[in-house]
């Protein structure tokens, strides 16, 4: 009975103990990166301008990312930012360090004109009202930045096939409503490299013909399409099999985790690791091995009427599965001819008839 009252006593000081762990725990590390160049034409440049909040959390990318970089003026011309400073403007408004990290590049390169912002009028151009901003990934008309942004980024990621998924970042959702022909929209990638993942855009606004302000867009982009999985354990030294495989909807984020979906291209290949039944297979899992080899013998099979016949040849090339490779048959030299004939497996040739007649004369 002893026992039992001191084991639960024990439990309720470790209940204790990890509600005040959990109340006094800070909020999870934030990561913010500093961009590598950007162009402000406007009275304002902001934290939002240089740095990038993709990986913080909501409530702290909405304080800060309107927030003015410099307290006093905005220096104009050109200038370079450090992370000294982006850290030292965060403590100032109250970010514990302790909190956030900083990445990115060492310092952002800022053209900064101090133009009139977007929302400002210009001669006969009225401000106009202001809209509530749609929902993430909702329909917008065909005119607006955020439609431009999409149709590019689909056609960047058009040669991998599939369906492209995208979502950009809340700093930019103001400029994301912006439509033609009030405005215009240059579009180009910021860096060159990967098309899947966190990707930044350099959108160019140009409003009577005048550049208003270039700005970094940031949008995850991640592609849904139809990959080869196996269907039973492909085990190492195996040749891939048509009926091994079968097409499965997968979901990407990583160009390099991209799976095979042509099943034409690994048919006849060799298993390099073992692959689970139900998992994709890879190009790394595999490797291309001749099946025919020159020189070497080889069983032709072919077809006379209604009878298959099978026969010994000498392969006259080297040849993968579904490759075409000569192959001779017959021993002496009078009764030597060349047909040719498909790679069906390992020193299988299936004989063809492509008008170079698969029944030659001598040679």
């Amino acid at each position: 009975m002893q026992v039992m009252k001191i084991l639960n006593v024990l439990s309720a000081i470790a209940v204790c103990a990890n509600a005040v762990a959990q109340e006094t725990a800070g909020p999870a590390t934030s990561e913010l990166r500093l961009r590598n160049r950007i162009e402000v034409v406007s009275d304002v440049v902001s934290l939002g301008d240089v740095i990038n909040f993709a990986g913080a959390n909501a409530k702290l990318q909405a304080e800060l990312e309107t927030k003015r970089l410099f307290k006093a003026d905005e220096p104009a011309g050109e200038f370079d930012v450090s992370h000294e400073q982006v850290m030292k403007r965060l403590v100032e408004l109250g970010v514990n360090p302790g909190h956030i990290t900083l990445s990115g590049a060492r310092v952002c390169h800022v053209t900064h004109g101090q133009r009139p912002t977007l929302a400002a009028t210009e001669g006969r151009n009225a401000a106009r009202p202001a809209r509530d901003a749609p929902e993430m990934g909702a329909e917008t008309s065909d005119a607006t930045l955020e439609a431009a942004l999409r149709r590019w980024i689909e056609n960047d990621v058009r040669e991998l096939g599939g369906r492209c998924e995208i979502q950009f970042e809340a700093a930019g959702r103001e400029f994301l409503e912006l439509s033609s022909p009030e405005y215009e929209f240059a579009i180009r990638a910021s860096s060159s490299g990967a098309k899947l993942g966190l990707r930044e855009l350099s959108v160019t606004i140009r409003r009577d013909g005048r550049t208003q302000r270039t700005l970094r867009i940031a949008a995850s982009v991640k592609l849904t399409k139809d990959v080869l999985i196996a269907i039973r354990p492909l085990s190492v030294g195996a040749f891939v099999r048509r009926e091994d495989l079968r097409p499965e909807e997968r979901l990407f984020s990583r160009d390099a985790d991209l799976g095979i979906d042509r099943i034409e291209a690994i048919v006849g290949q060799q298993v390099r690791t073992f692959v689970e039944a139900g998992s994709m297979v890879t190009e790394r899992q595999l490797q291309t091995v001749e099946l025919v080899k020159r020189s070497s013998p080889v069983t032709v099979i072919g077809n006379s009427g209604a009878v298959q016949l099978r026969m010994t040849g000498m392969a006259r090339d080297n040849g993968r599965l579904g490759d075409k490779v000569r192959v001779r048959l017959g021993e002496s030299r009078s009764d030597q001819r060349e047909v040719f004939g498909v790679v069906t497996g390992p020193g299988s040739v299936r004989i063809v008839s492509d008008g170079v007649a698969c029944a030659g004369g001598g040679k």
